[in-house]
């Protein structure tokens, strides 16, 4: 099933919410919870990647064409470290600059 692209601020919240409730689930010692948020956040953001590829893809879509069989830098599935804190996700859309 695809994403709609206007679909991305809402993922984005929802793994925010969903970091926000692992670390209260932490502190409150919920084990189980704190098990089942991972899943969802794991499985949001695999979501969010695979959005973020989709909408480059489809941004390019003459250049993927005229290139070789191996992708390019930006055809690459982002590393982890490489996708940006929820924080940071919000100021992308709000304009509002991120705390570090």
């Amino acid at each position: 099933m695809r994403l709609d692209p206007k679909a991305r601020p809402r993922l984005v919240e929802i793994i925010a919410n969903l970091r926000d409730r692992i670390k209260e689930a932490k502190l409150n010692g919920w084990l189980g919870e704190v098990q089942g948020l991972q899943t969802s956040l794991n499985e949001a953001t695999k979501k969010l990647v695979s959005l973020d590829r989709s909408i480059e893809r489809s941004r390019k879509p003459t250049e993927a064409s005229q290139t070789s069989a191996s992708p390019s830098s930006s055809q690459r599935r982002p590393r982890h470290d490489q996708i940006l804190s929820p924080e940071k996700e919000r100021a992308a859309y709000s304009g509002i600059p991120a705390a570090c």
